[in-house]
């Protein structure tokens, strides 16, 4: 949708996201509210996030892609 991310500091969201988020520690509010802050800040940040997702985005699957590909594994088992 064009805005910026702020994700769990987890693998799997590392994965999706790549370069276009911001990572939280999500059990440390001190983390959270920095890099909320950072994002009303600066908008070189917003708009580096956002140009980031838009090509992450172009990378992945859709979503058709993903749920046939979850059917094939399905069938498989």
């Amino acid at each position: 949708v064009g805005l910026p991310l702020i994700v769990s500091d987890r693998d799997f969201a590392h994965c999706i996201c790549g370069d276009s988020a911001l990572y939280v520690e999500p059990h440390n509010p001190t983390d959270v509210a920095e890099k909320f802050f950072s994002l009303a800040r600066d908008p070189n940040i917003r708009r580096s996030l956002i140009t980031s997702g838009r090509t992450q985005l172009s990378r992945l699957p859709t979503q058709a892609v993903r749920f046939r590909e979850i059917l094939q594994l399905l069938e498989v088992v």
